[in-house]
């Protein structure tokens, strides 16, 4: 349980670090280097898909895309917040955590093998490179390997949640006004240093409404409709197109 564990942060961010914990894992956590390989993610698929019922032929897609969603608000905000607001790398490379999941098949926390955050590096892309490319990267080459579910959409998710946590820590008092407005820059990235769109650009775009007014919706749609007993989400790209067409 959360409260039986040290604080990741301490104070004000204490919120933020729910997800992670120095804590030692379980004996049934997963060490993080095999949560890519194939068997591992379909059997916490396989948990997943029991627990909420979706047994229909397009689930695949949108079980790894809800999956991955829960998977990002778990890990996103504590090393979004140590690099934005402390300047510090939190050290969860798979091969540097362990990964506890409940029996659901959704990931409850992730403990890292040590407590040691890392000094700044020279940007945010630098701070999150452990995230970014040695964590979520793999794990969301394997889903989409497994399921077929589009690389944009998982990614999208970790955008969301990037952007969310991020704008609220620029009205958080932790940061000081250099970092607020370096996190503000960042966040209104679009492009990465080699041109490609940056994989935490704005997850939403405002989107002109016939009445003159604008609509909110996601760049990518997040598959929600295809599990079995749920609609399109309230900011759906396609509840969108099918507004506009109708």
């Amino acid at each position: 349980m959360i409260a039986e564990l040290t604080p990741f942060f301490p104070g004000p961010l204490r919120r933020f670090g729910e997800g992670v914990t120095a804590a030692p894992a379980g004996a049934q956590a997963l060490p993080g280097s095999r949560l890519a390989e194939p068997g591992a993610l379909q059997q916490r698929l396989a948990d997943y898909r029991d627990t909420i019922g979706a047994e229909h032929e397009r689930a695949p897609p949108a079980l790894a895309s809800w999956w991955a969603r829960h998977y990002c608000v778990v890990l996103v905000p504590p090393v979004l917040v140590a690099a934005a607001a402390l300047g510090r790398t939190v050290p969860v490379s798979l091969d540097e955590v362990d990964i506890a999941f409940g029996p659901d098949g959704l990931v409850s926390r992730i403990h890292l093998r040590s407590s040691a955050l890392g000094q700044g590096a020279a940007t945010l892309d630098d701070m999150l490179a452990a995230m970014t490319q040695r964590h979520l990267a793999p794990v969301f080459a394997a889903l989409s390997a497994l399921t077929r579910a589009s690389p944009r959409v998982l990614w999208s998710h970790a955008a969301e949640f990037v952007q969310y946590v991020g704008m609220n820590l620029l009205a958080h008092p932790a940061l000081d006004a250099r970092r607020r407005d370096t996190l503000a820059r960042w966040l209104r990235t679009d492009r990465g240093a080699d041109g490609r769109p940056h994989p935490y650009r704005a997850a939403y775009l405002d989107r002109p409404q016939a009445d003159g007014g604008e609509r909110r919706v996601r760049r990518v749609c997040c598959l929600k409709y295809r599990l079995d007993g749920d609609d399109y989400c309230g900011t759906c790209p396609l509840r969108a197109e099918c507004a506009a067409l109708c």
